[in-house]
């Protein structure tokens, strides 16, 4: 009886996933988990070992083929500095004149050593405003108070101290489109059915629809990647879905001047539109 129930719960899952489908389509940005790429961040020493983290198949983060070669993308990781900003992104070579930009974690680092940190999906990918921070562990999904959003510190996390470290020289990847680590060893990318049920989505993060690390977003948006096969081959369900699930526009807003309380209206979830207060922990 027990895996009875079980394998209901399994294909009510698949269902659900199916029909979400449906209303809202498939996205590149469906096969890399933000999440899971961020906890692998938080738990490396190194941008180096991060990267490696990243590209190895039983870390079940990453399931791109954005050249559509029949085989996972390689993800490559830079980072670019100016002063206490780093925007840490991440990219696939789809040919050896195109790069596309993934994702890009967006930090920086006030005058009293706090270090605020988030995951920006790239819209090529993901649509409009997809972004996901390290949520406070003391709030629960089901809590009420879970709509007060706390800015966590991330000063104490390994990868952290390594960039901000007094010897720290800005990685840039060495591989590119035609040279791989011998360790790779590229794979079919799964389903999306079949992805969508082994994804690597700790809990310890959560999405949100404001940019908190504005100087190092502002840093950011210049030195943005796009490759124009990828935006030409997949705009139409990106943009599709940017305009089934956004119910506003990502803002900007400015918390880094102590506590502040800043209300803005968020995506819509199953339950309907809320509003979410945020503010920064001392």
């Amino acid at each position: 009886m027990k895996h009875l129930i079980l394998a209901l719960i399994f294909n009510l899952l698949i269902i659900s996933h199916l029909d979400a489908q449906e209303e809202s389509p498939e996205v590149p940005g469906d096969h890399f988990s933000l999440e899971g790429s961020l906890d692998l961040f938080q738990k490396s020493s190194s941008l180096e070992e991060f990267e490696q983290k990243l590209n190895a198949r039983d870390n079940k983060v990453n399931n791109l083929d954005l050249n559509e070669d029949g085989e996972v993308d390689y993800v490559s990781v830079r980072d670019e500095v100016d002063g206490d900003i780093h925007a840490i992104v991440l990219h696939v070579d789809i040919n050896e004149q195109e790069s596309q930009d993934v994702a890009v974690i967006e930090i920086e680092k006030s005058d009293d050593d706090e270090v605020i940190l988030q995951m920006v999906g790239n819209d090529d990918l993901y649509g409009e405003g997809y972004i996901v921070e390290p949520r406070d562990g003391e709030l629960s999904f089901d809590d009420e108070e879970y709509d007060e959003t706390v800015v966590v510190n991330v000063n104490h996390w390994p990868s952290i101290r390594f960039i901000y470290g007094p010897a720290y020289r800005p990685w840039v990847s060495p591989w590119r489109f035609r040279t791989r680590p011998i360790w790779w060893k590229p794979w079919r990318p799964y389903p999306f059915a079949t992805f969508h049920t082994r994804i690597y989505r700790p809990i310890g993060f959560h999405t949100v629809h404001i940019h908190r690390s504005v100087r190092a977003h502002h840093f950011y948006a210049p030195k943005r990647r796009s490759s124009p096969v990828v935006k030409t081959r997949y705009s139409v369900n990106v943009n599709k879905r940017t305009h089934t699930i956004s119910a506003s526009k990502t803002r900007t807003v400015k918390t880094r001047q102590g506590t502040k309380t800043t209300k803005t209206k968020v995506s819509k979830s199953p339950k309907g539109s809320r509003k979410t207060k945020t503010k920064t922990r001392n």
